[in-house]
């Protein structure tokens, strides 16, 4: 494995683990068999590759390596050290803490749950049969008292036990009763001119306190130590004797008393010591894993598709060695990627080309990628590459004479080769580098072609490098084997380390040779002894490569161009498409707006109706108002039934449309002028834009004040007010227009009773008020001004207005209600809100 690069990988990924046994595990590494389990492992790395490149991190810390504290602790009565039992704690908080974690992201992470979900880090409490033993209290809980009992420094707490304290409160009034009789021996030999510092020291963990030497006998106690030069002797006071044996008395209380504690944590401890190795071992997973994917984003790696058929497709691969020894060195080169297919059409690759152009490179590119993917690595590979997984990858790269062994480069070759021939079958990837070299050539390429014969026929999947001719002829001929090159810049004279499939690759000898300052003479001399043959071989392999490079070129080129045309027409047919879409709502739009219309022209009619009843007009008079009223439903009726033929004439059009399933950038759709113009009743019914009795201007009498007219055949009646040759004063309702003769249409004479027939339009709408106040107005009054305010808005086709009547005594709000329930063109009416006036404003629905 280490002469594909794979080593390199292998201490990349080292040393991204930050456990000591998660190091162990990569060291432990072995390729899996089973497509399966790898399949699993590959997604779970997958999960954490996105994950690492997001800003949400596993709150994962390296824990200590607990396993011989786990150890230690399996015999009974046995006593772990307080670091021992904090490593163990901190173990345990840091697997709390990352599933806690991974709980709340359980959905995002469905694979990285899957592991971490089992980890039983709380367990149960205590129960009767195991309360001495701590079998039953979870690891979270064994967690809690160790920290409970022992400080971060390793210090046993006093709270650790009721015993603990009482003995250190006992221990510390001791040594208190000790350092007064220290100090009051001292200063009394300090007053005799015994002493030699004026502070108690301690020697051998009793408090002494320093005399001169020739002075010892001057003072009672016990002598415990002298100085250096021996001129100071350090005693233990009589009086402070029995103070410093109670001391030594309660230290070992105090001893004994944490002893106890420890072996109590341990006893808990060994109460879940298969669980606590579980999820430590569960912890290096985890780590070795997240180095996996940490690795994965840095090289920009993905998971490749993957079988078990001894497919190999790979596409823009890049050797992951290599990046690494780049982003190593800082120079800033890139590995240039490399296309390659192994198949059972074709099972085997001859790579050939100059020296040192990349040819081993690309072979050991392949290997290392069927050994990434079979330890769960990603690999740097684009989407859409294929590894199957190989049962074996046998390899013959390097020169391994031995002396010893008197073998010698061919020899040590041919023993590889042997055991390949006769181990490899159609699930084993096969690498061979130069191969047959090492002795004569003729016999080397005919060893070298039995053998690949040899390997052909077992169906094993095979890259092999070469300079031999009879090789590249080989893999021209052979079914099932093709030729592939490295690229070779002429002009330059270096390689550019390109792989090319399809066509062998020329050595260039002579060119390297140039390249590198050999004479011309000698180049020259080479040329000729190599033989016309040769050279003319060599050119028309360099020619056929020339040609190859510059057919690749136009390739590249016309595929850019084809990309372009097919964003262009993608972006032409989107653009159609939403033209398409645009007018059709334009023509809906129309549609509804010339429906609004004729239900306002309706409503005006039976207005008008409403109006001469309630008249006590004259015989004549109505008669002429209902000729009127007939022609204005007359033209009613016939934009209706226009416009019922365009919605049908539409509706056949999109159905047409839809099933002939036309795109629009094809398709032959109108204009959308055309739809603006479809959408009016009068382009298709040409009879509905003159009724009958109308006479235009140019064709009848000529107009005069007082007449009946309408504009533009739209439906604005009005009266002429004014009149001369280049412009006209018409009133059309509270409106006053100010338009050209030529555009009025005579529908009527001077008007001899005042019966308004107001057929409302949208530009009748625009001088229409939403909004009247009656403040201050009489009920008699309000309620007539009320009336034609409500008249003005039906013929303005407005849909919602307000009447300002303000609170007072409620009589105009009254009035108001009253009218408005009397008015069948009303559909509802309510108080305003409180921001738009409250009470003081009643707000009206129009029918």
């Amino acid at each position: 494995m280490a002469k594909t690069g794979f080593d390199v990988v292998r201490r990349a990924v080292e040393g991204l683990v930050r456990s000591d046994r998660g190091r162990e595990r990569i060291a432990e590494w072995e390729p899996l068999s089973d497509a399966r389990e790898l399949g699993l492992e590959l997604a779970w790395v997958e999960e954490l590759a996105h994950l690492h490149s997001s800003e949400d991190h596993i709150p994962y810390e390296a824990p200590p390596d607990v396993r011989p504290a786990l150890r230690a602790a399996a015999p009974e009565g046995a006593m772990l050290s307080t670091r021992e039992l904090l490593d163990l704690a901190r173990l345990i908080a840091v697997a709390t803490r990352v599933r806690a974690w991974c709980a709340t992201r359980s959905r995002r992470l469905p694979r990285t749950w899957e592991h971490v979900e089992s980890w039983d880090v709380a367990g149960g409490g205590l129960s009767k049969s195991d309360s001495d033993s701590g079998a039953g209290m979870g690891m979270a809980s064994v967690a809690e008292a160790v920290q409970y009992a022992i400080d971060d420094d390793g210090s046993i707490q006093d709270r650790a036990s009721s015993e603990l304290r009482r003995v250190r409160g006992a221990l510390g009034e001791a040594r208190a009763r000790v350092r007064t009789a220290a100090q009051r021996a001292l200063r009394k030999a300090s007053a005799a001119g015994y002493a030699t510092e004026d502070q108690p020291t301690i020697r051998a963990g009793r408090v002494v306190i320093p005399v001169r030497a020739e002075a010892r006998r001057k003072v009672e106690g016990f002598v415990h130590d002298e100085s250096a030069s021996g001129q100071t002797v350090y005693i233990e006071p009589a009086e402070a004797l029995a103070w410093n044996n109670d001391v030594r008395l309660l230290e070992l209380e105090e001893r004994r008393e944490m002893e106890r504690i420890r072996r109590e944590l341990t006893e808990l401890v060994r109460g879940r010591r298969g669980e606590i190795g579980e999820v430590a071992e569960h912890l290096a997973e985890l780590d070795e894993f997240m180095a996996r994917a940490s690795l994965a984003a840095r090289l920009d790696c993905i998971r490749p598709e993957m079988g078990t058929s001894g497919i190999v497709r790979i596409r823009a691969a890049r050797n992951a060695a290599l990046m690494l020894h780049f982003l190593a060195d800082g120079s800033g080169r890139e590995v240039v990627p490399m296309n390659l297919e192994l198949d059972d059409a074709q099972r085997m690759v001859i790579i050939s080309g100059p020296n040192a152009g990349g040819k081993s490179v690309a072979m050991k590119t392949v290997g290392l990628l069927a050994l990434m993917l079979a330890h769960g690595l990603l690999v740097p590979v684009a989407p859409g590459s294929r590894i199957d997984l190989f049962s074996a990858l046998m390899v013959d790269i390097g020169d391994e004479q031995s002396m010893e062994n008197d073998l010698s480069t061919f020899t040590s070759h041919l023993m590889h080769l042997k055991h390949i021939a006769g181990h490899a079958d159609p699930n084993t990837l096969v690498l061979i580098d130069e191969i047959g070299t090492g002795t004569d050539p003729e016999a080397g390429a005919a060893v070298a072609q039995a053998l690949l014969e040899s390997l052909l026929d077992r169906r094993a999947r095979v890259v092999v490098t070469t300079h031999f001719g009879p090789l590249k002829v080989f893999a021209h001929e052979a079914v099932g084997v093709a030729n592939a090159s490295m690229m070779f810049d002429q002009a330059a004279l270096e390689p550019t380390y390109e792989l090319s499939v399809g066509a062998p690759g020329s050595s260039f000898a002579s060119e390297i040779a140039s390249r590198v300052g050999l004479e011309p003479s000698v180049i020259e001399r080479a040329r000729l002894l190599m033989g016309s043959g040769k050279v003319r071989t060599d050119d028309l392999l360099a020619d056929l490569l020339a040609r190859t490079e510059h057919l690749e070129a136009l390739e590249r080129d016309a595929e850019a161009l084809r990309r372009e045309a097919v964003a262009a027409r993608a972006a032409w047919t989107e653009r159609m498409a939403r033209v398409d879409e645009e007018s059709a709502a334009i023509r809906e739009k129309a549609l509804r707006e010339a429906e609004g219309v004729v239900k306002g022209a309706n409503r005006a009619v039976e207005r008008a109706v409403r109006e001469i009843r309630e008249s006590q007009a004259e015989k004549e008079v109505t008669q002429q108002a209902r000729a009127r009223l007939a022609r204005t439903r007359e033209q009613i009726d016939g934009r209706s039934r226009s416009l019922e033929k365009q919605r049908a004439r539409a509706e056949k059009r999109r159905r047409e449309d839809g099933e002939r399933g036309r795109s629009p950038a094809r398709g032959g759709s109108a204009p959308a002028g055309n739809d603006l113009a479809a959408s009016d009743p009068r382009a298709s019914d040409p009879g509905a834009s003159e009724p009958r009795g109308a006479d235009r201007s140019a064709a009848g009498r000529a107009l005069a004040v007082g007449d009946q007219v309408r504009i533009d055949d739209g439906g604005m009646v009005g009266e002429i007010m004014e009149i001369s040759t280049k412009e006209a004063l018409v009133a059309a309702g509270s409106l006053q227009l100010r338009v050209r003769p030529g555009r009025l249409t005579r529908v009527g004479g001077p008007r001899r009773q005042q019966v308004h027939v107001s057929q409302p339009t949208v530009s009748i709408s625009a001088g229409a008020s939403t909004r009247m106040d009656i403040r201050g107005q009489r009920v008699d009054e309000a309620a007539a001004a009320l009336t034609s305010f409500l008249d003005t808005a039906l013929g303005a086709n407005l849909e919602r207005v307000e009447i300002v009547h303000g609170k007072g005594t409620g009589a105009l709000r009254q009035v108001v209600a009253e009218v408005l329930e009397s008015t069948p063109f009303v559909a509802h009416f309510e108080e305003a809100p409180i921001e738009a006036g409250g009470a003081g404003v009643t707000v009206v629905t129009l029918a």
